[in-house]
Parts: C-alpha cells; sequence; structure tokens
C-alpha cells in the first residue's frame, strides 16, 4: 500500500520591517527566483514594499504593528494548508522565527527549513 507523499508548503515570506533593513525584501524574492521548483503548494505573506518613508516606533517597536499583522498572515497560511512540512524563504530574521513557533501544532513532526537573506556584517577591529 502506498502512502500519499507529504504535502511541503513553501512559504514565502519578504519581510523587512523587522531588521528595518529594506534590501531583505529583495533578498527574499532572490531567494525565491533561485530556489528549486517546489513540488508542493506556494504562499506568500503579504508584505509591503519598502519606501522611502520611516517606519514608525510603536511601545518601543519599529513597524510593531505592520510586524504583527504579517504574523498573523502566516498563521493563517500555514493553517490554511496545515503542511506536514514548511519551507520558509524570507527577508529578516524574524520569518524563521514566528512561523516556526506559530506552526508547532500543525507541521507534523517538526520538519522545516528556514532561509533568510541577510547582508554581510563588518564590524570594526578594535585596536589594542
Amino acid at each position: 500500500m502506498s502512502h500519499p507523499p507529504e504535502k511541503t508548503l513553501r512559504l514565502l515570506f519578504p519581510q523587512w520591517q523587522g531588521g528595518n533593513n529594506p534590501p531583505y525584501y529583495l533578498g527574499a524574492k532572490l531567494l525565491e527566483w533561485l530556489a528549486p521548483q517546489p513540488t508542493g503548494p506556494v504562499e506568500e505573506v503579504p508584505v509591503a514594499p519598502p519606501q522611502d518613508l520611516p517606519l514608525a516606533v510603536e511601545q518601543g517597536i519599529v513597524a510593531r504593528n505592520e510586524l504583527l499583522e504579517q504574523l498573523r498572515q502566516a498563521r493563517a497560511l500555514i493553517d490554511k494548508h496545515q503542511p506536514a512540512r514548511l519551507v520558509i524563504l524570507g527577508g529578516d530574521c524574524l520569518v524563521d522565527l514566528a512561523p516556526l513557533i506559530l506552526s508547532q501544532r500543525t507541521v507534523s513532526r517538526g520538519s522545516c527549513s528556514a532561509l533568510d537573506r541577510q547582508p554581510p556584517r563588518y564590524h570594526d577591529t578594535p585596536t589594542v
């Protein structure tokens, strides 16, 4: 008896507001372009493209309302598909964390991969 193939949801999450770094948006789109063809459903969390406007600070958090709405959208997409596996292609660090936590009850056996696009970090080397 053969078993049906397990569903892998590919979640494109081009969030950039959490890092307050607009290039994350483009990085997520590039990851989507570079990734192999999906074998299961693909969804994209709606994220507004960067603009030349400063992000609001709400309760000490940059873009708090936008981030919370994006997390709700990610949760709804994960719940919609109830995947066995989850592949996240995203922008800033929050794309890795939030869907993993939110999907604990929907992703069987905890199989999840997350790829984010972060620019290289350059630090000044202290002199002694």
